[in-house]
């Protein structure tokens, strides 16, 4: 059967060993296609007579894997699959009641989840090409919430190798998951409620993903962290007070908390904690800035931006999602 664009998909498995290919059990309903293969060049000069330019058996491409990313609306279900490869810390969702809760925790190590990710485009002969990704790990998560939106979530992956060959798989994606929006949103600063126009929350793991040896192989190894992971992120605001000015000023620490709220779990049977739920917790954050700005036309409006630090005894960031969803 002819396939046409509406037929692209994005979709992933987890893998039990890096690099090894694991089946495809999930698709996501990505915004867009950034995954491209990476090569190098290497090229050989030096002095020959008669030469036009450089000799077409002196340039030499070399496998460097690949790059890319999966954005998507934020749904009440399948996320846990993707939150796995985040953080260090993974309990999985064990349903009772009706309704699981998934708890992603950072740690002093980086997550170790690698995924296969597949994507199948359509050519314009309307047969359909699958481009597979084995060994991808994510180098950094960011989330996006603005007012009048639905929030977004993007994950960036560093690939170890790139194939052709790889059958396709038949995309599954996530049953009944509805998106969250801005009016399910709720953020509290040191536990007061806090009324912002926009919030934004970027993690890098740390990873060096250039792990490459003499060793008869292109191939990089896993990657592992070398570096501090680091968390920032930024809330835009009015102005009614001085109160997260003074904050920016005397260098505080302070708490952020941010959630979405949605329907209740169909099935749910208790009384409390029974609606689907994405919550971020910020134990200790500190304001790089900055002072508010005045404008003709419009309300005064602040720049929050901050950087997650680590109090010695809470997780930097924790995510719990709260859904149906049995495991991941």
């Amino acid at each position: 059967m002819s396939k046409s664009i509406l037929d692209n998909a994005i979709q992933l498995g987890k893998e039990s060993t890096y690099g090894e290919p694991a089946a495809i059990t999930r698709a996501y309903e990505a915004k867009s296609d950034t995954w491209q293969r990476e090569q190098e060049a290497l090229e050989s000069t030096g002095f020959r007579g008669g030469a036009h330019t450089l000799r077409s058996d002196r340039r030499i491409q070399i496998n460097m894997g690949a790059t890319g990313d999966i954005e998507i609306d934020a749904l009440t279900s399948g996320l846990g699959l993707l939150f796995d490869g985040f953080l260090g810390s993974t309990t999985e969702a064990v349903v009772a009641d009706g309704v699981g809760t998934s708890v992603f925790e950072s740690t002093s190590d980086a997550s170790q989840t690698s995924y296969t990710v597949q994507k199948l485009i359509t050519k314009n002969d309307g047969d359909q090409q699958a481009f597979t990704y084995h060994g991808s790990m994510v180098t950094e998560w960011n989330l996006t919430q603005d007012v009048g939106g639905l929030l977004v979530l993007k994950w960036s992956f560093d690939s170890e190798d790139e194939d052709k060959t790889t059958a396709p798989g038949i995309p599954t994606y996530p049953a009944e998951g509805v998106p969250y929006d801005w009016t399910q949103n709720c953020i509290e600063i040191d536990g007061e409620d806090f009324e912002a126009m926009s919030f934004n929350f970027t993690g890098n793991t740390g990873l060096k993903t250039d792990r490459r040896f003499l060793r008869c192989n292109e191939l990089k190894r896993k990657p592992q962290r070398t570096s501090l992971p680091e968390y920032t992120g930024e809330l835009t605001a009015e102005f009614p007070n001085t109160e997260q000015y003074d904050r920016f000023v005397s260098g505080a620490i302070f708490s952020i908390v941010a959630q979405w709220n949605g329907a209740k779990i169909e099935g749910a049977t208790g009384d409390t904690d029974n609606t689907h739920q994405i919550k971020l917790t910020l134990p200790a954050c500190q304001y790089d800035g900055s002072t508010p700005t005045g404008a003709l036309e419009d309300m005064t409006t602040q720049a929050l931006p901050f950087k997650v630090l680590h109090n010695g005894v809470d997780p930097s960031v924790k995510i719990e999602y709260r859904s149906a969803d049995t495991g991941l």
